[in-house]
């Protein structure tokens, strides 16, 4: 079934993907290349073909790293990183539908740069924030893009959850085989991400974030 999305509102937009409301689900989103990006894509020349993957090779990625983080989480009630129903193929071409994640008013849960941009900040978003970070490194989720935007709090939960920006991006898994090179890589992740945190600071030793004073 082809999953029509010429009346479905654009949510979201990133550097390469949009999100759209699912048409018939209303607790699931479909992210989909934005045209640009696909038409980018098709101007690459012979050797970007042979070396660099498809973009849409970045669904896998986050497929497989729910599937790993799925397996080694066990009976935890909410994992950190946004949960998949899998690939779909829309009008827009082929996309993935990922679960809704939504504020008490039943619009989009807000990110933490929505938060710490708009004051609304609190001691309970530090905490669920601190407590995301916990898990991804206990649970060696391998995340690329950890700027405040990709990272949204779930009310009903009072978890952190990350929608965007994670799974491993080499050819060999170094990341995902290996806890200690994952760890590594995360805090180089936070290190760079960590000015974009209005008002915390990062704390490398203790890995979390605390208010800035």
């Amino acid at each position: 079934m082809i999953i029509d999305l010429s009346h479905a509102p654009v949510l979201r937009r990133g550097g390469k993907r949009s999100v759209f409301e699912h048409p018939t689900a209303r607790n699931q989103l479909i992210k989909v290349l934005m045209p640009r990006t696909r038409k980018k894509e098709a101007r690459r020349g012979l050797w970007e073909r042979l070396t660099k993957p498809p973009y849409e090779w970045e669904y896998l990625r986050e497929l497989r790293m729910v599937y790993e983080v799925t397996r080694r989480a066990g009976g935890i009630p909410r994992l950190p990183i946004v949960e998949s129903a899998g690939l779909v193929r829309t009008t827009e071409g082929l996309g993935l539908s990922i679960e809704r994640i939504t504020a008490p008013d039943g619009q989009l849960a807000p990110t933490m740069r929505d938060l710490l941009e708009s004051g609304a900040f609190t001691a309970e978003h530090l905490r669920s924030l601190n407590h995301f970070v916990a898990e991804i490194y206990r649970l060696g989720v391998v995340a690329n893009d950890l700027a405040p935007h990709n990272i949204v709090y779930e009310a009903a939960t009072g978890h952190a959850i990350m929608i965007d920006g994670f799974g491993e991006r080499t050819l060999i898994p170094l990341h995902l085989w290996s806890q200690r090179a994952n760890a590594r890589h995360l805090d180089s992740r936070f290190e760079r991400y960590a000015a974009q945190y209005q008002g915390l600071r990062w704390d490398r030793a203790r890995r979390s974030f605390h208010l800035e004073t």
